[in-house]
């Protein structure tokens, strides 16, 4: 539905087969809907129902900003329920923030990325996060070889020169063991009270990534959000993402950066001459994979992303542009600039306009007819099943690595997934669930525990009281020990002294009379 000619409607046009229409009572015979600048009182209840079917079974729905969208749609609930979004700008007042940068130092990062040594590109990216923070946020630097080295106590720092100078003087060497970094950077932000971001900056090529992802788990189970920058063309993406998926937060390459700050709950306000560039937040997503932007907009739409939604692109004062979730079987894009007329004539320009296709692609899904993803959530260390209905060979990622798929019946594709991090993970834009394994989840104390061990003799000991464990063991192996001594040779001894002292005496007495 659109009621002008636009940059979209024209990208539209020249890629896919577009019916502009004012009625959505044909939704059910196309891929996609797109709704460019339409408000809830262009929209009936009937089409709010419609839209809600067709998104529930299998339709994909964009909805495009303007200057009469979203704003009140919170008068038509049954179509403001379909979106990842809800007008009105963030919820929640800002928390203090408190940030700790992980800075690699290790050997590797001595190597040229181009024509700079990673350590250089590292500095510089701890140097730009450090401007985005504000004057009131607290923050601590890590430096990382082999051990943990603090480089800056955790506080405020409005004047941030002493910070920049010491980060500037970091050198590399040594082996590169992420875990004791991470188990420091805790110990340094667990009892701040506000927002708690970890950041790790590094090539990913660590000697210890299962306890290094281990200790992210951890730290995200505390409210510890840790992010990862990946420096140089070697960097190990795939352990830098699984790192970030494991501490709750999000990865980003070193050309994205700039957009770490959203990520840590800062956001900057600026003059409406300047514009609000755009970040790219979730670089993993099918929708932003490998895409570069460099892009600013005039104007959007005030909204916050609903749980569960991923916002994919922000405005740089934290504004979603692009959020997308899954609606029933159908997926929802939401856009919250608009169609390139008046505020974001560049996102439709050149490469920017790759991010468009990709929406559209999104939301369309696979083009074929009676395509169908069958996959359950699964837990660490027990593979799942992914079954494809369809006519073709199914040409399926999951996060990023393609699947090979074994055709095990007519029209059926099936393939195993083995799942070594808990978190979401992405299947070809589809989101799967990862657990930790039931016996964790189910995991307690038998009521009968206590008991047993209490009549062999042992005793429980609870966190706190672990350090009276070996001093006990010691005391409960110290006791009496009954043996029989024969005394006899003691009495023979005893009577052949007294004798032998009797004799003695007698022979003085002899020589005196």
């Amino acid at each position: 539905m659109s009621k002008e000619n636009s940059p979209l409607s024209r990208m539209l046009t020249e890629s896919y087969s577009v019916d502009t229409t004012s009625s959505l009572k044909a939704a059910a015979s196309c891929k996609a809907v797109v709704l460019d600048d339409v408000s809830a009182s262009e929209l009936s209840g009937e089409d709010a129902a419609i839209l809600g079917d067709y998104v529930a079974n299998g339709g994909g729905l964009i909805v495009v900003g303007g200057a009469h969208a979203y704003r009140d749609y919170g008068n038509l609930p049954v179509f403001e329920q379909l979106l990842p979004v809800k007008a009105g700008g963030t919820p929640f007042p800002r928390k203090n923030t408190g940030v700790v940068l992980l800075v690699d130092i290790s050997g590797s990062t001595g190597e040229l990325s181009g024509v700079d040594p990673k350590l250089g590109i590292e500095k510089g990216l701890a140097l730009q996060i450090l401007k985005d923070l504000n004057p009131d946020d607290f923050l601590g630097i890590i430096a990382f070889n082999n051990a943990p080295h603090t480089v800056v106590s955790f506080g405020r720092y409005p004047d941030k020169s002493g910070v920049e100078d010491s980060v500037s003087r970091l050198r590399y060497g040594g082996t590169t063991h992420l875990a004791p970094a991470l188990a420091e950077a805790r110990n340094m932000i667990k009892d701040f009270e506000g927002g708690k971001n970890v950041i790790v900056i590094s090539d990913g090529i660590v000697a210890d990534s299962e306890s290094s992802l281990a200790a992210a788990h951890s730290m995200e189970s505390e409210g510890i959000t840790l992010n990862a920058v990946g420096v140089g063309g070697d960097t190990d993406e795939d352990f830098m993402k699984t790192l970030a998926a494991a501490g709750g937060g999000e990865y980003l390459r070193r050309d994205q950066a700039h957009g770490i700050g959203l990520l840590s709950g800062e956001t900057k306000t600026e003059k409406r001459t300047d514009g609000y560039p755009l970040l790219i937040i979730n670089s993993g997503h099918f929708i932003t994979r490998d895409l570069t932007l460099n892009a600013t907009v005039y104007g959007y739409n005030s909204v916050f992303a609903k749980k569960n939604a991923q916002a994919l692109l922000m405005t740089s004062n934290g504004n979603p542009v692009v959020s997308t979730w899954r609606f029933g079987l159908g997926r929802v894009v939401s856009l919250t600039v608009d169609n390139g007329n008046a505020w974001a004539p560049e996102l439709y320009r050149n490469e920017n306009s790759k991010i468009i296709t990709s929406m559209t692609n999104y939301a369309i899904g696979d083009p074929s007819q009676g395509f169908e993803i069958q996959a359950q959530d699964g837990e660490i260390g027990k593979p799942i099943q992914v079954d494809v209905y369809s006519d073709r060979d199914p040409d399926l990622t999951f996060d990023g690595q393609r699947i090979p798929f074994a055709r095990t019946g007519e029209r059926l594709y099936s393939a195993g997934l083995n799942l070594n991090s808990t978190g979401f993970h992405d299947l070809s834009g589809y989101t799967i669930a990862v657990n930790v394994p039931s016996e964790y989840r189910e995991l307690g104390n038998n009521e009968l525990l206590d008991q047993l061990i209490r009549a062999g003799g042992g005793q429980v000991y609870n966190q706190s009281g672990i350090a009276l464990l070996i001093p006990d063991i010691r005391n409960r192996n110290t006791g009496i020990v009954q043996e029989t001594v024969d005394l006899g040779p003691l009495f023979l001894f005893a009577a052949l002294l007294l004798y032998s002292i009797e004799v003695i005496l007698r022979r003085i007495s002899e020589f005196w009379h």
